[in-house]
């Protein structure tokens, strides 16, 4: 029996040593520059424009992602949206029941600067998406098997210091947004979730002429098949104009 039993130890423990050695070494080249050099320039060669982010944090064990000082730019190099921090953290154990748990989301400082051209389009879709070649793709053949089903759930997603602007080609309509909030969560199961929405500074200019800036909240709720809207609220100076609502079978 002791013959037997040594090598099974030494056996289990070389695999533990080489389990370590690997998780460590994917560990840290996953946390290095290299590896956001990487996985930048995957992206950038399926996109027509390009994405730069100043650095990363990636830890396996937790597990979370920060990525932070990230900027779309067009063909042409301008910059069309970005954000200052994003952290994602996921629940490993959610896993092994078939859940995708986001335990929370935080996008920090987020903008977009989008323009509708005559000719183009939204800037933002001509920087993702590249022009269709006119090719029709070959059929993909479907498959009974509905595959592995994983539900999604979302514990807390907050926006915070959020921005956009939306013009059009001649600058005639424009809409600025500022101080943009946000808080969320939700379950896919079981249809519910909730969402809380502030702009602190909402201003439009269209055909030359410009409104006083307004502040827009909403809140929302979703309950299986319920949604609830309490309220709605539009506020421009002294005028107020509040909505309150029920939708079923969402």
């Amino acid at each position: 029996m002791k013959t037997m039993t040594k090598p099974l130890l030494l056996t289990a423990g070389t695999l533990v040593i080489v389990v370590l050695i690997v998780f460590c070494t994917a560990h840290f080249w996953l946390g290095s520059s290299r590896s956001l050099d990487w996985v930048q320039s995957r992206i950038n060669a399926a996109i027509p424009g390009t994405i730069a982010i100043d650095r990363h944090r990636l830890s396996l064990l937790t597990p979370d992602l920060d990525l932070y000082g990230a900027t779309l730019h067009d063909t042409k190099g301008t910059p069309l949206a970005g954000f200052d921090r994003l952290h994602v953290r996921l629940n490993w154990w959610a896993l092994l029941k078939r859940e995708i748990q986001l335990e929370s989301i935080l996008l920090q400082a987020p903008w977009a600067d989008l323009v509708v051209h005559d000719t183009s389009g939204l800037n933002l879709v001509n920087a993702l998406v590249k022009k269709s070649t006119g090719e029709t793709p070959a059929d993909i053949p479907q498959s009974g098997d509905p595959g592995i089903y994983f539900n999604l759930i979302v514990d807390t997603a907050q926006l915070s210091g959020g921005r956009i602007s939306y013009s059009a080609s001649d600058d005639a309509t424009r809409l600025d947004a500022e101080g943009i909030t946000l808080t969320a969560g939700g379950n896919l199961t079981e249809q519910s979730g909730h969402l809380a929405l502030d702009m602190a500074r909402v201003g439009t200019t269209a055909a030359g002429l410009a409104m006083d800036p307004a502040r827009i909240t909403l809140k929302a709720e979703l309950a299986r098949n319920r949604l609830s809207i309490s309220p709605f609220v539009v506020a421009l100076k002294e005028t107020r104009i509040q909505f309150k609502g029920t939708a079923e079978d969402i």
